[in-house]
């Protein structure tokens, strides 16, 4: 009895990872889009006034929010991920 339920422990955890690596390959996809789309909005509105640091922003903004929406978590741990895939 206790073999099937710790069988039944690891299916589940085992298919409990695969959906959260499903769930964050997607919303890095996602925040990707976002971030390329709000860099060329930032250039377009900004035209000759446009600097690296502000589309930078930007784009880390889109980036961050986005991620963070599409898992529903807080903005600071969409940041700390945010400077993991920098360094990563």
């Amino acid at each position: 009895m206790l073999t099937r339920a710790q069988l039944l422990a690891e299916e589940i955890l085992t298919s409990a990872e695969t959906r959260r690596r499903r769930l964050a390959a997607q919303a890095h996809r996602q925040a990707e889009a976002a971030a390329d789309a709000a860099g060329e909005a930032y250039r377009a509105a900004m035209g000759s006034r446009c600097t690296v640091q502000g589309e930078e922003m930007e784009r880390r903004l889109a980036w961050t929010r986005t991620y963070s929406h599409a898992l529903g978590m807080p903005l600071r741990v969409a940041e700390a991920a945010f400077r993991m895939r920098e360094t990563g």
